[in-house]
């Protein structure tokens, strides 16, 4: 299933552990109000040729929500649903379990459409450490993301919507675990207006190969962020960087763990301070970056700051 679109890899899904048929599955998701000038979108799903080219094999982005039924209800649906096939003490864990297992299969979907798979495990890994005061709940986040992700082709917009589930009916939000990230750490030109920089993820000493072009408008670093390529203690949205009055800067976005920006002239570390309530709302603190400086998000997450050329 792994070249499958992220639409079919979850219709695949929900046909083989949900024991929904495509159509059964389609009548769940669809949303029963109609278009203006034409017919509801659940309509499409009684018509077998559109149902398997315009939803089942739907390219991400393809469709908007208001496509869709209420994503959270479609999800607890579903979730009872599988739970009254999936029996036993244990039947949550294995559920959460399930979705655990399909996640790689999710992302390479998403890789394969130009979305990024690895938000997707991310917000995965967040599902799975959230506090809830029932756990009973974790199953139908699973099944909230999952089934989001693949109608939307979009997992930023999916871990949005469970996440709001999430705060606003059980009282719950993704959250990163604080650790010892930076103990022990330490604690800064004009620049060319025409330098592009990236970021180059660092594992085991070695450099990897992707570069992460930033955005002079700015770009988000973070579990659930433009680069998501990021360990576990990273927080959804960590660092930011742009580019302002011919400075590229960075600034680290209140986050659980902490920011560092090590020098590439002299190997110092300075800390990156969290935002200041201001009078319209959080201020950023931020600091000049360099190509040659090293970014550390968290305990384990490193990134080298380079000069690109071309974009």
């Amino acid at each position: 299933m792994g070249s499958a679109r992220p639409s079919e890899y979850m219709y695949r899904d929900l046909k083989s552990f949900a024991h929904l048929s495509n159509i059964e599955a389609a009548q769940i998701l669809l949303s029963d109000r109609p278009f203006a000038g034409g017919a509801a979108p659940r309509d499409r799903a009684l018509k077998p040729t559109s149902l398997s080219r315009d939803v089942v094999g739907a390219e991400p982005g393809a469709h908007s929500l208001r496509f869709f039924a209420d994503l959270p209800a479609c999800a607890l649906t579903i979730t009872s649903k599988i739970l009254g096939r999936v029996t036993g003490p244990d039947a949550r864990e294995r559920v959460c379990a399930h979705y655990r297992e399909v996640a790689p299969g999710m992302s390479e979907a998403l890789d394969a459409c130009g979305r990024s798979g690895r938000l997707y495990a991310n917000a995965v890994e967040h599902v799975c450490g959230m506090p809830l005061l029932e756990e009973r709940d974790r199953c139908s986040l699973h099944v909230l993301l999952f089934i989001a992700t693949g109608c939307l082709g979009d997992p930023r917009q999916a871990a949005q919507i469970v996440e709001d589930f999430a705060r606003d009916k059980l009282g719950s939000s993704f959250r990163t675990q604080a650790t010892e990230a930076g103990e022990g750490l330490p604690e800064e030109g004009e620049g060319d207006e025409d330098v592009m920089l990236g970021l180059e993820r660092v594992k085991g000493g070695a450099v990897s190969p992707s570069i992460y072009v930033l955005d002079p408008a700015g770009t988000e670093v973070g579990t659930l962020a433009d680069v998501p390529d990021v360990e576990a203690d990273v927080t959804r949205r960590h660092l930011r960087l742009w580019r302002e009055g011919g400075r590229w800067l960075c600034a680290d976005l209140g986050s659980t763990n902490g920011s560092w920006l090590i020098s590439g002239a002299d190997g110092s570390r300075r800390r990156l301070e969290p935002p200041v309530a201001g009078a319209h709302g959080a201020e950023l603190r931020p600091r000049e970056v360099l190509p040659a400086d090293v970014l550390q998000l968290g305990s384990r997450t490193q990134f080298f700051v380079i000069a690109v050329t071309g974009r």
